[in-house]
């Protein structure tokens, strides 16, 4: 539980996991789903830090986002999504509070290597 009072702190209360096209997961359901092992092992993600992952700051530098790969922890979400030939997509889109960054939005997503060549 000391997780989820700490993502109370530094998730907005707008805060929204858009996960994969039409499923759109508000913070409190997120908090509430980090106490459902079953749903938590699910949504665990490793993100890809390499020359792939892009920053993008906004003008006023009060914004950013981050798109990256991402990778499910969980072996058989992993195994079945590179069956057929995926992978993931995420964005993070940040916001500057009180000189501090803070998560707005995480859209995560799958898609298809054979398409995006």
């Amino acid at each position: 539980m000391a997780y989820t009072a700490t993502m109370k702190q530094i998730l907005l209360e707008d805060f929204i996991l858009q996960w994969m096209h039409e499923n759109f997961i508000g913070k409190k359901s997120l908090l509430n789903a980090m106490t459902d092992t079953a749903v938590l092992a699910t949504l665990k993600f490793h993100i890809e830090q390499n020359e792939i992952a892009v920053i993008r700051y906004s003008d006023d530098n009060n914004s950013v986002s981050m798109n990256a790969n991402f990778e499910f922890l969980n072996q058989s979400m992993k195994d079945d999504i590179k069956k057929q030939h995926g992978y993931g997509f995420c964005i993070f889109y940040l916001q500057k509070y009180s000189g501090g960054w803070q998560i707005h939005t995480v859209h995560l997503d799958i898609h298809c290597r054979l398409c995006n060549f």
